[in-house]
């Protein structure tokens, strides 16, 4: 029993000196998230706790005598070498396999101490946690105060996918989405959306206030929203609206100010928070699968808890859906994995972005997706459904790989679908902004003459500002540096010349010399910068 209680407090101690690195931003390169929810200080030591057991099992076997000091020592050895391994895999490798039998050699002639002496220690541990369980806020779901009488809105935001994805050259959706090429028959399609900015959350905010992005005062340091701006989630809210979100993308916390409006809101960072332990981070990172259900949400688990607010009721729903499927590391589900490479599926697998993984990723959001429109098609009182995507992929054009570092057109440009009771299908070629979703939802929309889309870009590539302007067929980027890319979104070349040059250079001071400066206090890596 002493033992026990010995390899226990071990094992808490561990996860709680990893819970002060996690709130300390002390995760160094694999942890990019400002906000650190109280439940880190349970699941985190209970991660560990759940470690010594599994370590136990083989240790016993080897020895009973030592038992306790294998684990012990294992657990001292395997947080260390984890921490180094968020650095340097083989480096932490090398440092669990010389730590080990150098701390066994140590450690096994110390005394365990006594049983009566440890209860105390447990029962305080304890109480401490029930006091952070009992501290850990759960707020009650509200409710819409009056009925509305509007259709229902179901808004889809497949994260991280890239408009020629979804669409062949000719516009059509390609044959192996049948339920996204049904729904594009039914629907307004946008040809040419873009998004405000190239990563998740200026983007998502930009589409939900209406604001560009460089006036939200969200960046890769500053993740949470301060604007006084109304998202559709309250506006819907006061008109009668049931909302909820059920949303994958980790970035969409409850720290970050996107929950706002919502009657229920679902996150996947319940489950991530347990995967930002050194260990699960590093197993997350070699094992797609485990990333994929057990430290997020795959495509069925989005569709499966989205289909449960998506019912009849006195009031209509207004739901917001984050699909992370098409987002690295592109985790397929079982029955999506015909035709892929095995060795995409395989464990250590870390050629995640490659293009077959990517689209068959896409091909398994497309089944989950049909069951969606399904049920929003045959609701009594008709439903607004939008089809959309926060952000491209870069898949080694113009030598880029990931997101978030440009602003090309393989960021920028997006799908986008709107399918309305009593709208005829429809094709937009007109440049659209995804700041015009609000407009777009209730009728099409008159687009601006210009779309602006901005980027701050972190420390460490630079920390400068990016600017992109596009004007019909044009789209001008430029850099803090002074740096200008003249791009023909027709064939997506640079080139050196355009008949409207001289208005978008207007147009880029223009918003330069209205975005306010900030500076970045740190930056740490998102892990899908490259």
């Amino acid at each position: 029993m002493a033992e026990l209680l010995v390899i226990t407090l071990g094992a808490l101690a561990a996860g709680i000196l990893e819970a002060i690195f996690i709130t300390t931003h002390r995760v160094a390169g694999v942890d990019p998230f400002d906000f650190v929810p109280l439940r880190i200080w349970l699941f985190v030591p209970l991660a560990w706790v759940v470690i010594a057991a599994i370590l136990a099992i083989p240790a016993y076997l080897v020895s009973r005598q030592y038992g306790a000091y294998i684990v012990l020592c294992a657990i001292a050895a395997a947080f260390v070498g984890c921490r180094i391994a968020l650095v340097s895999r083989k480096w932490g490798l090398l440092a669990m396999i010389v730590l080990f039998p150098l701390l066994f050699l140590i450690t096994r002639r110390i005394r365990l101490p006594r049983q009566r002496r440890l209860v105390p220690l447990m029962m305080t541990m304890l109480l401490a946690a029930a006091c952070v369980g009992a501290a850990i806020p759960r707020p009650a779901p509200r409710t819409a105060t009056a009925a509305a009488a509007g259709p229902n809105v179901l808004i889809v935001i497949a994260d991280t996918l890239r408009y020629d994805a979804v669409f062949q050259p000719d516009g059509s959706v390609k044959p192996e989405l049948p339920a996204l090429r049904r729904l594009a028959g039914e629907s307004t399609v946008f040809d040419a959306a873009y998004a405000a900015s190239s990563w998740t959350l200026p983007s998502h905010f930009a589409a939900v206030t209406g604001l560009d992005a460089h006036r939200l005062g969200v960046d890769f340091d500053h993740q949470a929203l301060v604007k006084p701006a109304l998202t559709l989630a309250e506006r819907y809210r006061r008109n009668g609206y049931r909302t909820a979100a059920v949303l994958s993308n980790p970035f969409l916390n409850e720290g970050s100010g996107f929950g706002l409006g919502f009657d229920y809101y679902e996150h996947a960072g319940r489950a991530m928070d347990l995967c930002r332990a050194a260990p699960m981070t590093i197993l997350a990172q070699v094992w797609p699968r485990f990333e994929g259900t057990v430290c997020g949400w795959s495509a069925s688990q989005v569709t499966r808890r989205a289909l449960a607010h998506m019912n009849e009721d006195a009031a209509p729903y207004f739901v917001v859906l984050n699909y992370m499927d098409a987002h690295e590391p592109s985790y397929l589900e079982p029955d999506c994995r015909a035709g892929v490479p095995a060795r995409h599926n395989t464990l250590l697998t870390l050629q995640v972005r490659e293009p077959p993984i990517y689209h068959a990723a896409v091909r398994c959001l497309d089944k989950s997706l049909a069951v969606l429109f399904d049920r929003a098609a045959a609701s009594r009182r008709g439903t607004v459904v939008v089809f959309l995507s926060d952000h491209g992929e870069h898949l080694g054009e113009r030598g880029l790989m990931g997101h978030g570092q440009s602003l090309y057109p393989e960021l920028l440009h997006v799908p986008l679908m709107v399918r309305a009771p009593g709208r005829a299908p429809a094709r937009i070629a007109t440049p659209v902004s995804l700041t015009s979703l609000k407009s777009i939802i209730q009728s099409n929309v008159v687009p601006d003459a210009a779309i602006r889309s901005t980027l701050v870009l972190p420390e460490a590539l630079g920390g400068r500002r990016m600017i992109s302007i596009i004007r019909g067929p044009w789209q001008l980027i430029t850099s803090e540096s002074g740096k200008e890319e003249l791009i023909d979104l027709r064939t997506a070349a640079t080139v050196n010349t355009s008949p409207l040059l001289t208005q978008l250079r207007a147009d880029t001071e223009a918003l330069r010399y209205s975005w306010p400066r900030q500076r970045m206090a740190r930056f740490r890596s998102v892990g899908y910068i490259h």
